[in-house]
């Protein structure tokens, strides 16, 4: 980020797709924000099985998955991001 406030070319997105999954909404709107400031579209999603809906339904347009992988609410995380990447 420059000292005016504008993101820098080099991390500025084109549009791609980026789903984040956290369990907290300050967390997941905070990312939101930043990544939507740089150009990137957004889903967040607060659990588990609401990732996997979301990742199967715009499979063909993700870009990046991000996901918290100390969520209380997410026991078999490497089962969910198996899925998310198959």
């Amino acid at each position: 980020m420059h000292f005016d406030g504008e993101p820098d070319i080099a991390f500025s997105g084109r549009g791609e797709m980026i789903l984040f999954l956290d369990d907290e909404i300050d967390i997941r709107s905070l990312m939101r924000d930043a990544l939507s400031s740089l150009n990137y579209r957004v889903i967040t999603c607060a659990n588990g099985m609401d990732a996997l809906k979301c990742a199967s339904e715009k499979r063909e347009s993700l870009a990046a998955f991000i996901t918290d992988l100390h969520m209380a609410c997410l026991p078999h995380r490497s089962e969910v991001l198996s899925q998310v990447l198959n």
